[in-house]
């Protein structure tokens, strides 16, 4: 799914590795990385949001728009941060197809992509549970 989403502008190249590109070139049969991504922002923002809404952050003391932004920024940052680490583990020309060409500069954008789409799901999932939390239905609005 998240290989079908508009994203910031890196290379084919990288697209293609992100897709599983196999190192021999002939097909796809590595991982998924896309998948992967996908799975961990779904996972870990649900997660979170719970935890903001229902769980131990749903407290009169967290209920504020500055914890919930800090909060939202940090785990999209890790998120990002891993989805960087995740492309850039294919730099080296033995990772990945030789015919496929990408850089550091397709692997910051890739994770600045899922750090956009973190961000987004964050606040998705915010305006479905807010309406259910006991202290915190205010944030974000």
């Amino acid at each position: 799914m998240f290989n079908k989403l508009p994203h910031f502008s890196y290379s084919d190249g990288l697209h293609q590795y992100l897709l599983g590109m196999a190192i021999d070139c002939s097909d796809y049969t590595n991982q998924n990385i896309y998948q992967l991504i996908s799975i961990w922002i779904f996972g870990v923002c649900l997660v979170v949001t719970v935890n903001y809404y229902f769980g131990f952050l749903d407290r009169p003391k967290f209920s504020s728009i500055t914890y919930w932004i800090s909060s939202s920024i940090v785990v999209s940052a890790l998120l990002g941060l891993f989805a960087y680490y995740k492309a850039a583990n294919g730099l080296s020309p033995y990772n990945h197809c030789s015919e496929l060409s990408f850089y550091r500069t397709d692997c910051i954008l890739f994770g600045l992509t899922t750090f956009a789409y973190s961000s987004f799901i964050i606040f998705v999932f915010s305006m479905i549970f807010k309406w259910f939390s006991t202290d915190n239905k205010k944030v974000p609005f």
